[in-house]
């Protein structure tokens, strides 16, 4: 379930950087609408998927790690 919702979020920065992109007139200016819409939906989108990972990758890592130092 989790792998689908990591899916998801993958899917969603992918079409709303390329929405980004594609709606930004400057390099530096966000001016309409539409491109704070798709910035605002790539940035909760990364978010999101960073969160998600350290939720699921982070206690991975210290089970490992504990796993490691004491021989099993």
């Amino acid at each position: 379930m989790l792998n689908i919702i990591t899916e998801i979020l993958v899917l969603i920065m992918f079409v709303s950087g390329v929405g980004s992109f594609l709606t930004l007139r400057t390099a530096y200016e966000i001016r309409s609408k539409t491109q704070k819409k798709w910035v605002s939906i790539f940035l909760t989108a990364i978010i999101a998927a960073f969160i998600i990972t350290l939720l699921t990758a982070v206690p991975d890592f210290i089970h490992g790690f504990i796993d490691g130092i004491s021989g099993k």
